[in-house]
């Protein structure tokens, strides 16, 4: 299985999943899934969703955003690197 991704002269982008003979996978509903799933393990990996899009085709970041499901555990990663508003004006209750 493999990719198929041409950007074309207008600047779009044509994306397609290959079999091993090359032909075409059917159905789209399996390729989004595999967007998702590309998208949001590369994001998990630490790449800007600016890298994410461009790795999906996509000429624009808010349209990469469909395709990302961070994993739970790097969300609550990135709270608790946020400090808290008490701590920043050093209140202690």
């Amino acid at each position: 299985m493999r990719i198929l991704h041409e950007r074309r002269e207008d600047g779009s982008h044509r994306v397609e999943l290959l079999d091993d003979a090359g032909e075409s996978i059917e159905p789209v509903s399996g390729f989004m899934r595999f967007l998702a799933a590309f998208g949001s393990n590369a994001a998990d990996a630490g790449c800007g969703i600016d890298v994410v899009a461009d790795l999906l085709g996509h000429a624009s970041v808010s349209s990469a955003q469909v395709y990302l499901h961070p994993d739970p555990a790097r969300l609550r990663a990135a709270v608790d690197l946020a400090p808290s508003p008490r701590q920043q004006v050093g209140v202690t209750r």
